[in-house]
Parts: C-alpha cells; sequence; structure tokens
C-alpha cells in the first residue's frame, strides 16, 4: 500500500483548462471534436437521442452531497437541439429539474425515463415547449446508497423491456400503480416493460454503473475493478440447476482479467483510496458498444468502458468463446487507449451511439471524482468536493475518414421504411426503428417484417431485431421460426429460440422439428440456448438432449449448468447410467453430475462408475458427492470400499467419508472409529518434502484430525508453497475467530512465509476481539504495520469498526491516508524536490545505487520488482517508496534471514523453497540455495530488502532526475 498524500484533490482552486482536442491521444485512424460544453451543459452522466435525433443529456448537479451538502436535489435534464443543421446543438433547454442523484436516463415512447433514487420517473413534453411538463413516477422503492453506487444503466432492449443494473443496494421495488406488488431487488438487476410495468429481476448484478447490449442482444456491466462483465444467465435459471451451482452468472470475460493494466497519459496522480491501483483499472464504468460498417474494419465488435479516476477510454473486441463471449484489446492498443486525455479534470462516464453513427463521449469535468465518504477526513477538510461543477463536456469521435450519410431518422420515416431501418449497421438506428414499430403498431408493418427474415443480404443485424418484432406484436409464425432456424447465423439461430418460447402452442408444435435439430449445430451458443429453453418449447426427449450436451460440451461449465438443469432432479439418475456408458470422463462434469444427484442409490452407483477411472475423475466425483445435502449422504457405502482406495485417493476418500459421518450409514465412521484413527497416525507420523502432492493431501486432511499445531507448520516459508496453500485453506475454512486462535498466528508470524499473511490479516479482522490481539501484537512490535499491507477498507475496520480500544492502540501506526515509519521524513522531502527531472540524469543517479536491486529498462538486476515505465506512478508516490521502503512491504519482495545448522547467516528474497533447496535472492541478482536438510530457522525479518536511508545517498534535484527517469513512457 502507497502512502497518500491527496494530490488527486487539490488544495486551491483548480484553473479550468478550455476544452482543447489537443489534451487528448486518440487511436490515430479517429478525430475528436467538442460537441456541447458548459455553461449549455455541466456534470453529464448520461445521454440519450430521442426517436427525432433530440439530444437529452442527464445532469448530476448535485454530486456528491446535493446542491446544499445536505442532500438537496440538483439533477437536470437538458434538451440540446441542432436548429442549424451544421452537426452541433446549438439550443440548450432545462427540459426537466428537481431530480435527486440520477444516474441514467432513457428514451421510451413520447418521452425518456430517468434514474434517480429511489424512483424510476418518466418525463415527457406534450406541449412543445422544450420542458417536460408530464413527471410520473413508475416505479419507486430502490434504495438509495452512496451516490456514485446508485441503480443506474436504463436501456431499452429489443426485447421489449428496459433494463437496468443494481448498483448493490437493493430495495423493495414496486409501481404506484400497484403498490402491493413488491418485488425484492436484493443483488440483482431488473427490467420492465414500458407498456405493461410488469417489473421483473434478472441477472446478478455487477454492481457497477452502466449497461450495454451488443447485436446479439448479449449484457455487459462493469464495476471498478472488473472492467468487462457478461451477464450470462439470469438467476431464476442459475436457481434451477440441481444441487445449486458454482457459476456466477454474471463475471468477468477479458482475458486481461481483473484489475487490468490501463495505459494514461497525464500526469500521475496519488490517489485518495486504493494508491495501488495507479495504472489499473480502479473506477470502470459506463460502457459502449459498436459494430458499425462505417468505421474502420479493426473496430468492429468493439466494446468500450471509461475509467473516470484515469481519464481514460478503454477498448476491448468481443470473440465466441464456447456458448459465450471472451474480449481482449486489439493489437494495436496493446500499450495505449483508444482515448486517454492529459486534463487532470477529464472524467469520462459514458459512451454512447448517436442517430449519425459516431460516438459521445460523456465527461463529467470534475476535479474531485473520488466519493467523499472514501476520502480521509485530513484530506476532506481541505477539499473543494465541487471543483468543477460548472463545466461539462460531451465530446463526438467520429472516423478521420468520415461517416457515411446517415440513415433517415425513425420518427420521420413510414412504417416501411423502419422495417427497412432494422437492416441499419447503426444499432442506435435499429433498436429506435424496432421500438417505434411496437409503440405505434401499424399492420402494414406484418407483412414486411415476416418477408424480411428470408432476407439473406444482412448476415445478424436485421433479422434479430425483426423476430423481437413479431414477437412483441404476437405476430411469430412457425414460417419465420422456421427461416430464422436456418439463417446463417448462429446469432439469429438462437434469437430463434428465444423468440419461439413467446409463440402460442400450435406455432411451436409447428415449428418444432426444425427447433428440435438445432441441438446437433455447430454453434455452442445455439446448443446452449436449446438446453435452456428445451423443456418451454417442449422438444422430443429432452433428456437425450441433456445428456448428449454432457458427452459434447463437458468441458464447459455454462453448458454443464445448462444441461443439469434441463435432466432436473427427476432424471438427474440418467446422467449416472450415461457415466456408467463411459460417456463422460470430463471431471468437473462428473463432479456436478455428482452434487446433482438426490437418489442415495445413484450416488453409491455413480461412485463405482468412477472407482476405475482416473484418480482426478474420482476426486471430482467425491467433491460433487460431499456438496450433496444431508438427505442424498445415506450411501450404501462400506469403510471396506474406503479403505481398498485411501493408498492411491487418500485425500478425495478421506474427506468423502467425513461428509458420511452422520448418516446412518456412515456411522462407523465416527471420529472415534478404528479406521479413521488408523489414518490419522498415518496422517501425523508422516513427515518430510519427498512427495508434495501427498503432503499437500496430508495438510487437507489434517483439519479432520485435529492437527492445528501441523497446519502452522505447514505455513512456514521452508514449506514448498502448495504445502503452505493447502494449509491455509484450512485455516481460513476452520481457524476459530477467537483470542487463542489469533493468538497462535501472532506467536507462529515471524515463521510463517509472507505470501500467505494477506489472507490471514482476515483472520485478525473477523470481529473486535481479534483486532484487539493484532493491536496488541502491533504495540508489542511483534508484527511490523508495513507487513500487513493494510488497504483502505482493513485500515477502517481497525480505526472505525473494532472500538476505541483498538482505535487508540492502532491509531499510532495508522491513519485512514497513510502509515509509516518515516511519514515526517516523506513531508520533509516533498516540498524540496523540484517541479521537474532530467531523465538522463536520473539514470546515472539510478546506477549509483538502484541498479543492485532494480532494472529498469537495460540497466540493473531484477531482485526488487522491475521499475521501467513508471508513469502511472506519482512522484509521491516513488518518492514514499524510496525513502520508506518499509511502508508496505509486497510479499513477493520481503526480506528472510536464513539460519544454518553449521551457523551461517543468509538473508535475501525468498525465491523458491520448492524441491531439496531452499533459495534466496540477494543484491547483484545472487542466488543462494540452502538445501533444506541445513536449515535450522527461516524466518522473516519484518522489513523490505530495500533499505532505509536513501536521502543520504541524494540531493533532492538527483532525487527529482531518478524518479524522472523512473517515470519515462
Amino acid at each position: 500500500m502507497l502512502r497518500c498524500l491527496l494530490l488527486l484533490i487539490p488544495s486551491l482552486p483548480a484553473v479550468a483548462r478550455p476544452p482543447s482536442v489537443d489534451d487528448f491521444a486518440l487511436r490515430p485512424d479517429c478525430r475528436m471534436e467538442l460537441w456541447a460544453s458548459e455553461p449549455d451543459i455541466v456534470d453529464p452522466v448520461g445521454l440519450t437521442f430521442g426517436a427525432a435525433g433530440r439530444a437529452y443529456v442527464l445532469e448530476m448537479r448535485d454530486y456528491p452531497y446535493g446542491m446544499d451538502g445536505k442532500g438537496q436535489p440538483g439533477g437536470t435534464v437538458r434538451l440540446l437541439e441542432d436548429t442549424n443543421s451544421d452537426g452541433r446543438p446549438d439550443k440548450s433547454s432545462l427540459f426537466a429539474e428537481n431530480l435527486r442523484f440520477p444516474t441514467s436516463i432513457c428514451a421510451v415512447k413520447d418521452g425518456v425515463v430517468v434514474s434517480a433514487p429511489p424512483d424510476i420517473i418518466f418525463l415527457a413534453d406534450r406541449d412543445g415547449d422544450g420542458k417536460a411538463e408530464v413527471r410520473e413516477t413508475w416505479f419507486t422503492g430502490f434504495t438509495a446508497g452512496v451516490t456514485d453506487s446508485n441503480f443506474s444503466g436504463l436501456r431499452w432492449h429489443m426485447d421489449g423491456r428496459i433494463h437496468g443494473v443494481n448498483g448493490g443496494n437493493g430495495g423493495e421495488v414496486f409501481s404506484p400503480r400497484s403498490p402491493d406488488k413488491k418485488t425484492r431487488l436484493a443483488e440483482l438487476d431488473f427490467a420492465f416493460d414500458p407498456q405493461s410495468f410488469d417489473f421483473i429481476t434478472t441477472y446478478p448484478t455487477g454492481g457497477g454503473f452502466g449497461l450495454i447490449y451488443d447485436d446479439a442482444g448479449r449484457s455487459f456491466v462493469t464495476h471498478n475493478i472488473n472492467h468487462m462483465q457478461m451477464r450470462i444467465l439470469p438467476q431464476r435459471i442459475l436457481d434451477e440447476v440441481p444441487g445449486g451451482s458454482a457459476l456466477r452468472g454474471t463475471q468477468n470475460i477479458s482475458i486481461h482479467g481483473e484489475n487490468t493494466r490501463i495505459h494514461p497519459i497525464r500526469e500521475a496522480e496519488t490517489r485518495p483510496n486504493h494508491p495501488e491501483q495507479a495504472g489499473y483499472f480502479s473506477s470502470s464504468g459506463g460502457m459502449g458498444y459498436l459494430n458499425h460498417s462505417g468505421w474502420p474494419s479493426g473496430m468492429a465488435n468493439s466494446l468500450f468502458v471509461c475509467d473516470a479516476a484515469s481519464g481514460i477510454v478503454h477498448r476491448e473486441i468481443l470473440s465466441a468463446d464456447g456458448p459465450i463471449v471472451k474480449c481482449e484489446r486489439p493489437p494495436d492498443e496493446q500499450t495505449g487507449e483508444f482515448l486517454a486525455g492529459r486534463d487532470p479534470s477529464f472524467r469520462p462516464v459514458g459512451v454512447e451511439l448517436g442517430p449519425d453513427g459516431a460516438l459521445y463521449i460523456l465527461d463529467m469535468q470534475r476535479d474531485v471524482i473520488e466519493h467523499p465518504d472514501y476520502i480521509p477526513p485530513r484530506m476532506k477538510s481541505k477539499a473543494d468536493l465541487r471543483a468543477g461543477s460548472d463545466r461539462g463536456r460531451i465530446w463526438r469521435v467520429t472516423p478521420k475518414a468520415g461517416l457515411p450519410k446517415p440513415d433517415k431518422l425513425p420518427a420521420l420515416a413510414s412504417t416501411e421504411e423502419r422495417v427497412a431501418l432494422l437492416f441499419s449497421s447503426n444499432q442506435w438506428t435499429r433498436l429506435t426503428a424496432q421500438r417505434l414499430l411496437i409503440e405505434q403498431p401499424d399492420e402494414k408493418a406484418i407483412p414486411l417484417l415476416h418477408r424480411a427474415l428470408t432476407d439473406r443480404t444482412s448476415r445478424v443485424r436485421g433479422p434479430i431485431h425483426h423476430l423481437f418484432a413479431l414477437t412483441l406484436l404476437s405476430q411469430l409464425t412457425s414460417a419465420d421460426i422456421t427461416a430464422a432456424v436456418a439463417h446463417p447465423s448462429p446469432d439469429v439461430r438462437a434469437a430463434a429460440i428465444r423468440c419461439a418460447c413467446a409463440a402460442p402452442p400450435d406455432i411451436i408444435a409447428a415449428a418444432r422439428p426444425s427447433l428440435n435439430a438445432l441441438q446437433n449445430d455447430p454453434s455452442p451458443s445455439v446448443r446452449g440456448n436449446l438446453l435452456l429453453f428445451a423443456k418451454l418449447l417442449s422438444l422430443n426427449d429432452t433428456d437425450a438432449i441433456a445428456l448428449r450436451a454432457l458427452e459434447r460440451d463437458a468441458a464447459n461449465p455454462w453448458m454443464r449448468a445448462s444441461a443439469l438443469r434441463l435432466l432436473g432432479k427427476q432424471s438427474a439418475a440418467a446422467a449416472v447410467d450415461f457415466v456408467k456408458s463411459g460417456a463422460v470422463k470430463e471431471p468437473a462434469a462428473l463432479r456436478d453430475i455428482a452434487a446433482a444427484q438426490t437418489q442415495p442409490a445413484a450416488v453409491a452407483a455413480l461412485l463405482q462408475a468412477v472407482a476405475p477411472m482416473s484418480d482426478a475423475a474420482f476426486s471430482a466425483a467425491a467433491e460433487g458427492i460431499a456438496a450433496l445435502p444431508h438427505t442424498a449422504k445415506t450411501i450404501p457405502f462400506s469403510a471396506r470400499f474406503m479403505d481398498e482406495n485411501r493408498p492411491a485417493r487418500l485425500d478425495a476418500i478421506f474427506s468423502l467419508g467425513m461428509t458420511l459421518m452422520d448418516s446412518a450409514s456412515g456411522q462407523a465412521l465416527g471420529r472415534e472409529s478404528p479406521l479413521l484413527k488408523n489414518w490419522k497416525q498415518l496422517i501425523l507420523a508422516k513427515s518430510g518434502p519427498e512427495n508434495t502432492t501427498d503432503r499437500v493431501a496430508w495438510i487437507r486432511l489434517l483439519r479432520h484430525v485435529g492437527g492445528g499445531s501441523g497446519l502452522f507448520q505447514a505455513l512456514r516459508a521452508s514449506e514448498p508453497p502448495d504445502v503452505q496453500q493447502a494449509a491455509l485453506a484450512c485455516l481460513l475454512l476452520d481457524y476459530p475467530a477467537d483470542r487463542p486462535g489469533v493468538t497462535a498466528i501472532v506467536e507462529q508470524w515471524t515463521q510463517i512465509s509472507a505470501t500467505v499473511r494477506p489472507a490471514l490479516t482476515n483472520i485478525f479482522l473477523r470481529n473486535r476481539e481479534t483486532c484487539l490481539v493484532l493491536a496488541e501484537a502491533l504495540v508489542s512490535g511483534a508484527i511490523k504495520p508495513g507487513e500487513l499491507n493494510l488497504d483502505l477498507e482493513q485500515r477502517r475496520t481497525l480505526l472505525r469498526d473494532s472500538g476505541a480500544v483498538v482505535r487508540r492502540m492502532v491509531s499510532k501506526f495508522l491513519t485512514d491516508d497513510e502509515y509509516s515509519n518515516r511519514a515526517a521524513l516523506v513531508d520533509q522531502w516533498l516540498p524540496k524536490l523540484p517541479a521537474t527531472g532530467d531523465p538522463a540524469k536520473g539514470k546515472t543517479a539510478f546506477q549509483k545505487l538502484c541498479f543492485q536491486c532494480h532494472r529498469a529498462g537495460d540497466v540493473g538486476h531484477e531482485v526488487g520488482p522491475a521499475l521501467a515505465a513508471q508513469s502511472h506512478r506519482s512522484v509521491e508516490d516513488l518518492l514514499t517508496h524510496i525513502l520508506d521502503p518499509d511502508a508496505a512491504i509486497n510479499p513477493n519482495y520481503a526480506a528472510y534471514l536464513a539460519e544454518t545448522t553449521d551457523g551461517q547467516k543468509h538473508t535475501g528474497i525468498l525465491v523458491s523453497s520448492s524441491g531439496p533447496n531452499v533459495v534466496l535472492l540477494q543484491a547483484m541478482a545472487v542466488k543462494t540455495e540452502i538445501p533444506r536438510a541445513k536449515i535450522k530457522s527461516l524466518q522473516s525479518t519484518g522489513h523490505s530488502l530495500m533499505p532505509a536511508g536513501m536521502e543520504t545517498a541524494y540531493t533532492p534535484q538527483e532525487m527529482r532526475d531518478l524518479i524522472a527517469f523512473l517515470q519515462q513512457r
């Protein structure tokens, strides 16, 4: 954790930079222009275009605490119009005001809906004066939380509903039209029908800000460090998977994972919380999608996500990944962003596609974008939290080569033209045209929609909208379904399945032969959709369809879950016969099949079937059985069977036996049984590093046989990493959250590997009693603050939530914004540093000392972390780590002291504890290998390998030059 002095929040009023495209780095084949700015708009957080092309801008003017700092609503909607047809709005009208912390806006019917916690409000101007005289609360009951974590993302989808995302605050939502019908939101997203006002929950929420759909109707959300999430399965479907499901219906799909490296270009700022996230996603929110043929080919199927804290708009490309999709950075944006701003107040919060095919970037233009609830009080008191509240900008981005002539606006189009617009390359045009066909039904559209489904000129875009339009108009026929099932695009075929579910029974019956054929479709996405909806479609022999999927698609967790859901509890035993036939050998599939069983006989049969299979297959099945509810554990399962299989499968057999102890047939496996006692002797007698795999199994079993001391021994730094992790997993599951339990951790602390300490820290923070033990350890010096590497929330647990005694004790070592042994020294040095440094001279300064343990470019040795390309780190961050290396010790670079049986001592970074030797890495990349048998003790020193006192080696100018060298891009 880096020490934080809040450079992000200036103590003096910031001077606003005039808007300029020169302040940005943009993808080379695109260009941008200022489209709207203050005073016409301020604080834009949402943008929607009406069917006539008019822009409605949602302004959160009351961010963060209200206009008066006490919650006074101040949100507005501005109506922007281009009256002279030059492509830029020249008229700004106040469409609506007095909205409470509004987060999103969506055009619907003859107006817009706005999310303004606790309400969803409909606004419309029906007298033509540019101001909404119609203001209706459509829904209420959403819980209002922290301003920037409220529900948001309102967006009209091709299924005819307006969808939104739950910020994680929940609520009991209802319409004033039906006040007695309440829907508990909990941790789920939602959708509602703007015609019938039917309100439903949908997917497990990502918890973030914004929602977007691709051309096939797949939906994507984001949340802080988790920048690209796909909403894969609704919660109602997950709830129907027998045996439960470890899958989360909404999850990250980026190949770069969570907390992805990003590349801002502005001067690095020290963050008020989680400063270690500088240069990584930390505030992702607001998404966009582009698949417009008028853009360069490399832009096809792009997902965009904003990071307001870093001032970037990041882009990744979608591609198929079995039944779902994945995304990754484009080849030409590996070390740069689609758009990055130099202006420190550039705060991108949204990306919208316009009627003209351009992308519109919403720039909130706030100096302080961290919510005050997350800013330490000392810093907050010096900050102008509303600095920038008089500014706001929207930037228009287009290809350098220009865009083709835009389509006719749907509001001005005839019925025939609206049907034709469903083939548009512009997603906004297609969705708006479809929405008008639903809101303003015309019989002339029906034959045109039927005919268009046979058109093969557009592979995907048109037919999906035609299908949904016909479905929503109750005009879908079996011929439509059959035509769509024969379409070359798998996305169209998948849409045909979804839409067919809403058709009358006679229509489904006529289309059933073509739908049945899709179980052999080459596309996993199509097969996956068929699994989800086969029962609704009354397809022939759904058990056979599910079993075929378990055989063909067993490696994919989503297909397995869908197949088991289709089988259901009544037919789950059929999967056991399938396993016995040898058709399924995938361990993960065997685990899920086992967990889906309800009949003891089927469980026993499954166990017998997997007994001859690989150890991995047997262990997976045992894991699934262990997850079964108690009623399924009365298994005719003998101790002899367990003992016969024990030598090769100790871990799996023993874990399985433990799950059966309370069942009627498992009494012989009780904790005092002879079998268990024999195993306990075997386990506790075993020692030595000769077989790491077996030792991991033995360590896992220690939790069952009272081997607490053995678990701590396995956490020692001299143990192989796999053994450490196995012991840690057992401790986290079972270790008592009381004084004796955590006192044992303190007593072992110096012996425990630094790599597992962060997880053990969470045991300290479980309750006030354990927090007190940690506080006492800090006071006594048994644990040093830097060794804990606490983040902001963990520090606040100790400082705010653990009682006055703990607060008084830990406040000597920690504060809300920093903890440092040498904070005063850093404070003294900061004002001494010159404003700029010379990187060339900084390289010389680096070669003076730092090169011994760090590498930057072509200079130095890789002992500590590589220090090249630190442009994302602020001057203060780097200075703090140079002057105070013990402020927060990265577990990977903690110093260890090894003492050997012949009295020698060696200090270095522990780089390997596997195999017969322990390896320490020292300055100049010198490696010392110590035979494990010769180690008398190996323990952490509590310090970084980097020594304190660097301030004596450099002048302030040399220090600034050194930092400039490290910050080079």
